[in-house]
């Protein structure tokens, strides 16, 4: 990752009767369209080791260039992208329990 890169954040539960379909829209539908955005760098989604209710089951991270984030914001790919999870969350129930931006300051490397 440059630094200075923005990095999304953000955990999502939803009803373990609809995860399957909820992955399955996420993977072909949802990160497709993320992805469409010339400044996205990549995207990375993990599931939790050992579920905790006070914890969300997915973690997902979005890599954006500094240069193109406030174009990202504007873009056609982000307004559907709310779109996208707005119906999504309908569809799945899914539930955002909480999204956050951070800027990268420093990388370290081994």
């Amino acid at each position: 990752m440059a630094v200075g890169d923005i990095v999304l954040v953000a955990g999502t539960d939803c009803p373990p009767e609809k995860e399957e379909a909820f992955i399955k829209w996420y993977d072909e539908v949802h990160i497709p369209n993320i992805l469409s955005f010339k400044g996205t760098r990549e995207v990375r989604r993990y599931r939790i080791v050992s579920e905790n209710k006070d914890y969300p089951k997915y973690l997902v991270m979005y890599k954006i260039k500094q240069e193109t984030f406030e174009d990202w914001l504007k873009s056609p790919e982000a307004a559907a992208s709310g779109v996208d999870s707005k119906n999504g969350a309908e569809k799945f129930e899914f539930q955002l329990k909480w999204g956050v931006r951070y800027q990268e300051v420093k990388e370290w490397k081994k």
